[in-house]
């Protein structure tokens, strides 16, 4: 089982799911998400990124910082047929 760690130690090179508790609505307060470092930015800011960045943009995605994060679980083993 997977406990919340400090987003200082998160690893930067894979997704994982990121808490944000000051997010306004439930599906990007807990959600998958990974660090972009913005690098083809003319002035690079980087931030922690989540799925719904897609059709928020980064503004919406700094806009509510994570503090904590988790490991993706497992996914589910299938029974072989």
């Amino acid at each position: 089982m997977s406990y919340w760690q400090p987003i200082e130690t998160a690893p930067k090179d894979q997704i994982i799911i990121l808490y944000r508790p000051n997010a306004p609505w439930p599906a990007i307060k807990v959600a998958p998400g990974k660090y972009d470092n913005d690098e083809y930015a003319k002035k690079p800011k980087p931030f922690w990124e989540i799925w719904l960045r897609i059709w928020n943009g980064k503004t919406e995605a700094r806009n509510y910082e994570p503090t904590h994060w988790q490991p993706l679980p497992e996914p589910p083993v299938l029974p072989t047929p």
